[in-house]
């Protein structure tokens, strides 16, 4: 219980610097790296920690905003995947898929936790358009579209494995039990993450393009491991495959190029050019988390993760608290 207690401390006290670093008085969480935009994807993250410290008060304000200003396209419950600071404030309807699950997941988790039928039924609207809208038959595999517009090619159709949210899924799939779209997804996604191994580490990359009968890497976007395909790890040990190769590989990779402040940013699946970069806070996170997972040191007197501070850009710090609250969800033997 003393274990327990502490962790608990520790992850409402980086709450509380991520809400005074990163939430804007209006109440969207803002990439304060990337031009102060809001996109779908902080909200989302913003909206799940909130729920996961029981802070209402702020869920609802990042809900509101993120309502007002992002899911505004008129057909469907989806939303605009960025905000800009300056007009026109939505130059781009097209969505990302990754937020729209992590909104409507901590919609579903909200409504449980805090017995809000409204919204259940706000989360029920944006997973009926996620499978209308983002979900497609292919080569075999049941894919999820990065956004709506864009990722269908002649060649085949281009996927980003990091927006699979394994929990996510799990839990629509409890939510939706007779619905088979999830079930599909899920298995598409761990037969997919296992089989796109590429370069010296045989590491998934940020974008792969699903052909007709094999898988290539994404023409038109970097042939890199890095700061997107990180999160797989993440997502397959938070819905507990913790022994899936790719957490096992990732480990194995973290254990040799990292350490001294140091940690990757990129890995290159061209050769075997590895990129270091200093402040990688939140790769640190995930790679402490494999490494503890592959170790099976799964009980709580085991994490010893950095505090968050101030200094800590966002995405570094997302990824930092996701793994803290992957840590404490992830399912135990």
């Amino acid at each position: 219980m003393g274990c327990n207690a502490v962790k608990q401390q520790s992850l409402a006290d980086d709450w509380k610097i991520y809400k005074d670093t990163f939430m804007h008085s209006e109440g969207a969480i803002v990439d304060s790296a990337n031009q102060n935009i809001r996109h779908t994807e902080a909200q989302g993250i913003g909206l799940l920690l909130a729920v996961a410290n029981n802070d209402k008060s702020a869920f609802m304000k990042i809900w509101e905003w993120t309502q007002k200003h992002l899911q505004i396209r008129t057909s469907d419950k989806l939303f605009a995947w960025r905000w800009r600071t300056y007009a026109p404030h939505v130059s781009d309807m097209n969505n990302a898929s990754d937020g729209d699950i992590l909104i409507a997941w901590s919609l579903l988790r909200a409504s449980q936790v805090w017995g809000d039928n409204s919204l259940r039924l706000e989360a029920e609207n944006i997973l009926h358009d996620i499978k209308q809208l983002l979900v497609v038959k292919h080569s075999g595999y049941t894919l999820l579209l990065p956004g709506q517009k864009g990722f269908r090619k002649r060649a085949g159709v281009n996927i980003n494995l990091s927006y699979w949210v394994f929990p996510a899924l799990y839990a629509f799939q409890d939510f939706q039990p007779k619905e088979p779209l999830w079930g599909e997804l899920i298995t598409s996604g761990l037969r997919l993450t296992e089989y796109a191994r590429f370069g010296a580490w045989q590491m998934p990359p940020d974008w792969l393009l699903v052909r007709k009968n094999d898988l290539k890497l994404a023409k038109g976007f970097s042939r890199r491991f890095g700061l997107d395909a990180v999160r797989i790890p993440l997502y397959l040990i938070w819905a507990g495959h913790k022994e899936h190769s790719v957490v096992v590989r990732a480990a194995n990779f973290w254990k040799v190029f990292s350490g001294q402040g140091a940690y990757p940013d990129w890995l290159s699946l061209d050769d075997t050019l590895v990129h270091l970069s200093e402040s990688m806070g939140g790769v640190e996170a995930i790679s402490q988390l494999t490494r503890m997972v592959s170790q099976q040191k799964t009980t709580a007197k085991n994490v010893s993760m950095m505090p968050l501070t101030q200094s800590m850009q966002y995405y570094h710090a997302s990824l930092l608290l996701l793994s803290k609250l992957a840590w404490q969800e992830m399912p135990r033997e």
